[in-house]
């Protein structure tokens, strides 16, 4: 059991013991069908607030060998899945919070060492809990093919927060980006990584970025499944609260249901409905207020910057329409996932999708845009001030 290396449960037995507990653990059902596959590998990205962080506890606490995990989910959905023991606790789990990682480096003023202190810090643990394993002269990606060349049997599950924690921050140098997709690159692409790879999930806000100095990021970051707040796939009942879940709690904690549908709900996830956002559920109930609880970006953050752009045709014009209650028509497709390469205002609209101050719906061939709940409205109206 180590930081890095089969963490234990303890992340997810404090969210399991909180007062709004939700259970979201047939999340797992869909995970352990990705096991061993080919296409093992899944993005899955939400705003901040929607649970990215919880759910990468929840998986460390079923997955990792680092714990005893049975009585935590025994009286979860999950236990009664036919997969449930067959994975519970049988992996080994290398998991990373790459926001915390980035952060320590950056006050330690070791920014341009992120990638390195990364690979140092796992190795180190790997090379414990495989006694004599040579890491002399190998990267972390060298490393675990070294393990699973000695040992077949032995096969990682690779759990990783906030993956785009460094393309989110404008003051990010783009060699560290680079060197940071270099790394992702060799732990999940080619084929002898991949045969030491039984899952690798990666949450964040951004999906994979789709270009990086005029340069396609395929090379970098191909063969992820994406579920994401334009397309949910198969998970959109875990990406936020959905209504009944909502309005059990209201229920619970004698709530009103209708002032919680109009300040929080509003983002469509398919055949599943509307969903509202979890952080501001659970806030509005533990203060019993009906109050904004949006977390608004740091002035660091780009998002800030895109909205407050002036130079783009049509951005005017369509934040009036937000504003006014309308849905705005966008084509989605335009935006590669990259801040640093916004061409359009379309690029800005989807980049409100990913953050959660726009929600999109999709109605046959028209994809649309619009403001979710009053929540957001305040948001952009103060914090953000876009109007």
């Amino acid at each position: 059991m180590g930081e890095y290396l089969n963490p234990d449960n303890s992340d997810f037995l404090r969210v399991k013991n909180a007062e709004l507990f939700v259970d979201k653990s047939e999340m797992i059902r869909y995970t352990n069908l990705l096991i061993g596959q080919l296409k093992n590998k899944i993005c899955v990205t939400r705003p901040r607030g929607f649970g990215k962080t919880v759910d990468l506890a929840m998986l460390t606490a079923y997955y990792s060998r680092g714990c005893c995990s049975t009585a935590l989910f025994q009286d979860c959905k999950i236990a009664q899945d036919p997969t449930f023991l067959e994975h519970l606790n049988s992996h080994y789990v290398i998991r990373m919070d790459v926001q915390r990682i980035w952060e320590d480096a950056i006050r330690a003023k070791k920014g341009d060492l992120l990638v390195q202190t990364m690979q140092d810090a796992i190795i180190g643990e790997l090379v414990a809990e495989f006694p004599g394993l040579d890491p002399a002269g190998k990267s972390l990606a060298g490393v675990i093919k070294a393990i699973h060349r000695q040992n077949a049997d032995v096969r990682f599950v690779f759990l990783l927060d906030a993956w785009d924690a460094v393309f989110r921050d404008m003051t990010v140098d783009e060699t560290i980006q680079r060197d940071y997709l270099s790394l992702l690159s060799s732990l999940f692409r080619g084929r002898e990584i991949e045969q030491c790879l039984d899952l690798v999930y990666l949450t964040g806000i951004l999906p994979p970025i789709r270009s990086f100095e005029n340069v396609r990021t395929q090379f970098w970051l191909d063969g992820f499944r994406e579920c994401s707040m334009l397309h949910p796939g198969p998970l959109g009942a875990f990406v936020g609260f959905t209504e009944s879940e909502v309005s059990d709690l209201c229920e619970r904690w004698n709530m009103p249901m209708s002032a919680f549908q109009e300040r929080y709900d509003g983002y469509p996830m398919g055949a599943v409905g509307s969903v509202s956002c979890p952080a501001s559920i659970v806030s509005a109930l533990t203060t019993g207020r009906v109050d904004s609880y949006w977390a608004n970006p740091s002035e660091d953050d780009a998002i800030v910057q895109e909205l407050r752009r002036e130079d783009l045709p049509g951005w005017k014009d369509a934040v009036d329409s937000l504003m006014a209650n309308e849905a705005v028509c966008i084509i989605p497709s335009t935006f590669r996932n990259n801040i640093r390469k916004i061409c359009c205002m379309d690029d800005v609209l989807v980049l409100l999708v990913h953050y959660g101050y726009l929600a999109y719906q999709e109605d046959g061939p028209e994809k649309t845009v619009r403001i979710p709940n009053s929540e957001i409205r305040d948001a952009l109206e103060g914090g953000c001030r876009v109007h």
